[in-house]
């Protein structure tokens, strides 16, 4: 058995979505709350098998695999942080790969020397060429709805954990919703990259006459409208590649996977019977959802840290957040910008997980950098707390029954930002159990 020269790696995307009624969830709330029990890293937490975490839309949860040195290892990394979260969860949310709601993305990891010279970039060239009939795998509904995103020479070169990568973005994250799919993929990837990096005389040889020029200068679009415009065309194309793979020098060891990430139309029906759900896909026994955490007031030491009151495990945490999710949305709202919004979301995340009555709706402004404040400064009912001579600037934003939270700028840094999320959370407990004196 070869070994393979190269390290694989994955993060890819998906849309968490409430079970009974397919209510889009943020993850990055998911990942505030469970960030009291599991160690925060860069948007996520450090889980079994690796990160579970949020892409920069915020929206969207990302898997971050420890990298492996095979396939199947790669595979059972993405398994451990896909059951551990589909236990926390307790199925009360899906987990969907196709892009009906939102754009998610299933990037796959080569890694690569830190200078890249030409003939790796070549390499990389020649292992998405020979990756066009994974293209075949993709669902109608994501065809229609990814449009920003699929292009087969989509690469980018990036530093994960230390080590240079390629990173391949032309994949939807549909590969993720089984693990046959899962270990098809990265064999398939790791076949063909083995190939061309190993052998790429030989795979120029043989596909040069079909470019009519070098690699890099091939127009990788061409190769996509093939399938839709000159299906027969691109039908030949793929037949070729068919039979060349099994020449390469990976193909007998992994072989049942590669010849099951070329049945297209059998991988699509499998993943609509998994109603493209991670957790489906993934766990045949799957854990039975129980009844709601009763609703039971916490004290303020309990919402300020996150937690449930009483003794609940993060599992009833979380099905309390996922149970409650946008409940509470109408009570809040800010005068905008990321920290406020981040502040708001801090709040409203602590009421869906703990579940505090909400008497006063709230409404966080931001103060504006020549007011030179170190506190926050509250107006209720017409009462001010920390009545100041800027306390008119409230005035001008109260809506009638809410509570207006003026947020000043130093509260704002972003290196400074979590420690206000803990701050304003013990203001806010205090306003809404009337703990806070309004002259």
């Amino acid at each position: 058995m070869r070994e393979l020269n190269f390290t694989l790696g994955a993060d890819p995307e998906f849309t968490l979505v409430r079970s009974r009624d397919r209510a889009h969830i943020s993850a990055n709330d998911l990942v505030a709350i469970m960030g009291t029990s599991f160690p925060p890293v860069s948007m996520g937490v450090q889980m079994k098998g690796g990160v579970f975490g949020h892409d920069g839309h915020a929206s969207t949860a990302e898997l971050r695999p420890n990298p492996g040195t095979t396939p199947n290892e790669i595979t059972r990394n993405l398994g451990a942080l896909i059951r551990e979260l589909e236990f926390l969860t307790a199925s009360r949310a899906q987990a969907i790969t196709d892009s009906s709601i939102e754009q998610v993305g299933g990037h796959v990891h080569i890694s690569v020397p830190r200078d890249v010279p030409a003939s790796v970039v070549n390499a990389i060239n020649w292992t998405l060429f020979l990756c066009a009939p994974l293209l075949r795998m993709t669902s109608e509904i994501t065809r229609r709805h990814r449009t920003e995103y699929g292009r087969l020479d989509d690469v980018r070169y990036d530093m994960h954990s230390g080590t240079r990568t390629a990173e391949l973005r032309f994949l939807p994250a549909e590969w993720l919703t089984t693990p046959q799919t899962t270990e098809a993929v990265f064999s398939y990837i790791a076949c063909v990259y083995y190939e061309a990096l190993n052998n790429q005389e030989r795979v120029a040889a043989a596909y040069l006459p079909y470019l009519r020029g070098k690699i890099e200068d091939f127009n990788f679009r061409v190769l996509q409208s093939l399938e839709s415009d000159m299906p027969s065309l691109f039908e030949m194309l793929v037949t070729k590649i068919r039979r060349d793979i099994r020449g390469f020098a990976c193909y007998e060891q992994y072989k049942r996977h590669i010849q099951f990430a070329l049945q297209s139309k059998d991988i699509k029906k499998r993943h609509g019977v998994a109603n493209y759900d991670v957790f489906s896909g993934w766990c045949k026994v799957r854990t039975p959802p129980g009844d709601a955490p009763p609703r039971v007031q916490p004290t303020k030491e309990q919402f300020v840290s996150l937690r449930m009151p009483g003794e609940v495990t993060l599992q009833d945490s979380i099905a309390s957040f996922i149970e409650n999710y946008g409940q509470y949305s109408h009570m809040f709202n800010n005068s905008g910008g990321r920290d406020m919004r981040d502040l708001e979301r801090a709040l409203r995340t602590r009421v869906e997980c703990t579940g505090l009555t909400v008497n006063t709706p709230v409404y966080l402004y931001g103060f504006p950098s020549d007011v030179d404040l170190d506190q926050f400064t509250s107006i209720k009912d017409g009462k001010f707390n920390n009545t100041t001579r800027y306390s008119y600037l409230l005035k001008d934003v109260a809506m009638d029954g809410s509570a207006v939270i003026g947020i000043p700028v130093y509260f704002r840094n972003p290196g400074r930002i979590e420690d206000s999320k803990v701050k304003l959370a013990d203001y806010f407990f205090m306003m809404q159990t009337n703990q806070l004196l309004y002259k």
